[in-house]
């Protein structure tokens, strides 16, 4: 938390982007998609400077939609991919695996926009 990344996401921040933080994932959001692009340069530049190298193939410069932690998300719509929907009625599971699972599924899903 001390690197010039994390310096870089709180810089892009203060200038309205939305940056949400997993581990050594990120995922960027603002309606104003050149402002977007340069916060991704930026933060892909401080990465180089940290000495943390960027998974080519997790990287995606910012567009309409994208995958990202088995969710599909686009403006006003999240859901579970179905790659991972399937993946998990592969296996047999109980009633209480398949609730929660159905639960989780909901809550991706919850602040959707309809219309």
């Amino acid at each position: 938390m001390r690197s010039p990344v994390a310096a870089t996401i709180d810089h892009v921040r203060e200038q309205g982007m939305m940056i949400s933080v997993y581990l050594d994932d990120f995922i960027g959001s603002h309606d104003d998609e050149k402002l977007l692009r340069r916060a991704y340069e930026t933060i892909l530049t401080s990465c180089v400077e940290a000495n943390f190298t960027a998974n080519p193939q997790k990287l995606s410069p910012p567009s309409d939609a994208i995958v990202a932690f088995n969710c599909d998300l686009a403006k006003g719509q999240t859901k579970v991919t179905q790659a991972r929907v399937d993946q998990f009625f592969a296996t047999d599971r109980p009633p209480d695996s398949q609730r929660a699972f159905g639960q989780y599924r909901n809550r991706v899903a919850i602040n959707n926009v309809v219309g």
